[in-house]
């Protein structure tokens, strides 16, 4: 099952209602091309309810006919941990956000994580730790529509600690933070951020 997020609000695709049985979801229906046009048309901040629409695909959600009319995208970024303890966040066009960044060709995943890292905030020296979660998100830029597959990692920063951040980007302010923060810092932030935070201190509880 995948977790989309269209208008920063979560719907859901599966292959089959067969895999969806044991899981919690309000309202399950049949895909269509109209019923979901029809439920996004409908999605406001008051007014929500999170339903997954199952079938129409067999495996990876870029080949969802939904999605057809969507430029595919995969980006890769991280939590980034300092080694007394603290988080790196930045604030991107008015929002507070994690650095993250398209994967260019012919680069892995966690080469584009660290690069993007490195030249979003003027570190050095960023290793990953472990695969944190994935997430995808719905929006439109240059007249046209894009779905972004985003891989997160945790990573800890080894090299330079002077915080810079590339404002040819948008962003305005990079700094450090308790980790008990981030789940406050980031709570105007977009929803897709607020999960990857969840699945990070989940990850920490358990550890």
């Amino acid at each position: 099952m995948y977790k989309v997020f269209i208008q920063d609000k979560p719907v859901f695709f599966a292959p089959s209602e067969n895999l969806l049985l044991k899981k919690n979801i309000a309202t399950l229906e049949p895909y269509s091309q109209e019923s979901v046009s029809d439920y996004i048309a409908k999605i406001t901040v008051s007014n929500f309810e999170p339903k997954c629409f199952f079938g129409g695909f067999e495996e990876k959600l870029e080949t969802h006919p939904f999605f057809e009319s969507h430029n595919y995208i995969k980006a890769a970024g991280g939590i980034v941990l300092s080694n007394n303890c603290n988080a790196l966040v930045m604030q991107r066009l008015g929002k507070w956000d994690l650095p993250k960044g398209k994967i260019e060709e012919n680069e892995t995943v966690e080469e584009a994580a660290v690069r993007e890292v490195e030249e979003e905030c003027g570190l050095s020296g960023i290793q990953i730790i472990n695969l944190l979660t994935t997430t995808f998100h719905c929006y439109e830029a240059f007249g046209k529509k894009w779905l972004k597959e985003t891989t997160w990692f945790v990573m800890e920063n080894l090299g330079e600690s002077t915080l810079t951040p590339q404002k040819e980007e948008g962003i305005t302010e990079v700094k450090w933070i308790g980790v008990g923060q981030l789940q406050a810092t980031l709570k105007d932030s977009y929803n897709s951020i607020k999960d990857v935070v969840a699945e990070f201190n989940a990850q920490q509880i358990q550890e």
